[in-house]
């Protein structure tokens, strides 16, 4: 077995090595078209945030906005009350964004704001401990909050309570992760931490060559992060290594997804690895250095490219190109762009916040874009 795992680490560092680059395939005519567009300046920092019926956003003058999907029209809009200092993330029925009051106090609390998502009405608020970061992460349902100082607290959603809080020990070093029904903290002292979604104890460790700059998680006890080489490395929660591999730039994405790993390196290429043994199942140019992407289905992500006025579909079967989102020349891309109501990839861009369809026409039918594959 020994033999077997280091015959396909070998085999997966000199196939990413390779010098020879597949040919880019070109989509001849993009079926994507802009369906509508908000002229509002969307804050970058907190994302964008979508369900079956509506986009969420924070704007410039302290606002979630929320924007009907069919129409593109404001359905609500909640004061956030003060600076920003979370991501905006939706989970069980809810819009949630931490803030920092603007107060004469010089050390203000921030806020952990509940809002619902139908209505826009504040449903309940906590006090948190100072920190000028935090950052928010959910599957879905369960929502976890951690300071950038390394204090975590996972929240009853429905009820606004506190069911455990726990401490990592250092500061925190890229977003935590909840994936595969565990919860991943990397640290700045060179360490990634799972916790237990149940308890808040540290169910497992393990000391890292670098800072960790990216983590995400496999199905079994494996764990996946980059460091700020471009260096990945699949790890073994607890103690062992699987394998390691260098990308030939920065690695600005990295998700999870079942036993693979999808890529996304600042050298123009997207790569998708198995998280177990290493091996490289394909690897994709894009037409410049890829700057984030995201999943839009069970086997379709979307990357944005620096410089690029264009996002590319991706399927993960094969690593082919099969769509993009074309912007008008003045625009430009601030995130990747999110599904939305599988009909709609949603964009912030320079211009506001636009959606985007195959049949923008048919919006009501209920026809579904290749998205839910």
């Amino acid at each position: 077995m020994r033999l077997l795992r280091a015959a396909l680490l070998l085999a997966s560092v000199s196939i990413g090595a390779m010098a020879q680059q597949p040919v880019d395939e070109k989509i001849v005519a993009p079926s994507f078209s802009k369906c509508w567009e908000i002229s509002s300046t969307v804050l970058p920092e907190q994302g964008i945030s979508a369900d079956d019926s509506q986009s969420y956003f924070v704007s410039r003058d302290g606002k979630v906005v929320a924007i009907e999907l069919t129409s593109g029209t404001v359905a609500w809009t909640a004061e956030i009350g003060g600076k920003p200092v979370s991501e905006l993330v939706l989970a069980g029925g809810k819009v949630y964004t931490i803030a920092t009051p603007i107060s004469d106090s010089p050390t203000p609390k921030p806020i952990l704001r509940a809002f619902s998502s139908k209505t826009g009405l504040s449903l309940w608020n906590i006090e948190l401990p100072v920190s000028e970061k935090y950052f928010l992460t959910s599957d879905g349902q369960d929502l976890a909050v951690v300071s950038s100082e390394g204090s975590l607290w996972l929240m009853d959603s429905e009820a606004g309570r506190i069911k455990w809080n726990a401490s990592a020990i250092g500061q925190i070093s890229s977003q935590p992760r909840i994936e595969s029904g565990r919860l991943l903290i990397a640290v700045s002292g060179k360490r990634v931490d799972e916790f237990s979604m149940e308890t808040g104890a540290i169910v497992a460790s393990a000391v890292v060559d670098g800072v960790p700059a990216f983590v995400g998680a496999g199905r079994s006890s494996a764990a996946v992060y980059s460091d700020e080489r471009g260096n990945v490395h699949s790890i073994r929660m607890g103690g062992g290594k699987n394998w390691k591999f260098r990308a030939g730039g920065k690695v600005v994405y990295i998700r999870a997804v079942n036993d693979n790993v999808l890529l996304g390196s600042a050298d123009n290429f997207v790569y998708f690895m198995s998280v177990e043994y290493g091996n490289l199942l394909w690897k994709r140019r894009l037409p410049g250095r890829v700057a984030n992407g995201g999943l839009v289905g069970r086997d379709v992500a979307v990357f944005t490219v620096v410089g690029e006025r264009s996002a590319y579909i991706v399927e993960l079967e094969k690593g082919r190109l099969i769509d993009r989102l074309d912007l008008a020349d003045e625009d430009a891309f601030l995130l990747t762009p999110i599904k939305a109501n599988g009909k709609y990839l949603i964009a912030a861009t320079a211009n506001g916040l636009s959606a985007f369809s195959s049949d923008c026409k048919k919006e009501k039918s209920g026809k579904q874009l290749p998205l839910n594959r």
